[in-house]
């Protein structure tokens, strides 16, 4: 996943070899492939669903559509990340959350 100026980027790895050394390799290389993005000024909340034991975090767009992305480590700092760069890039926006819900209104 990357944060830019613009917008919020999920990529996956693809290919044979990930395939097949996948999780040996995961920690070496960075995904390529474009899964989804959201440009930071269509995201309007960050929402999280229970996964079993652990959490799946939904990203929704003003469009309607949404994303899952689950965490592995450093939630909060990628949250913080998405926050700080929405307040610096989409100064507008009024960002306020509730509980585990966080809401970003244009």
């Amino acid at each position: 996943m990357y944060v830019t100026n613009n917008r919020i980027v999920f990529c996956k790895r693809s290919g044979f070899l990930n395939a097949i050394l996948g999780p040996i390799l995961m920690h070496l290389t960075k995904g390529k492939t474009i899964v989804f993005e959201i440009p930071l000024d269509r995201l309007s909340k960050i929402g999280i669903e229970k996964h079993g034991f652990a959490k799946k975090y939904v990203f929704h767009n003003s469009n309607g559509d949404f994303e899952y992305v689950q965490f592995n480590m450093n939630v909060n700092k990628w949250i913080d990340a998405i926050k700080n760069a929405i307040q610096t890039n989409v100064p507008s926006t009024k960002i306020t959350q509730i509980g585990e819900l966080i809401e970003f209104k244009s």
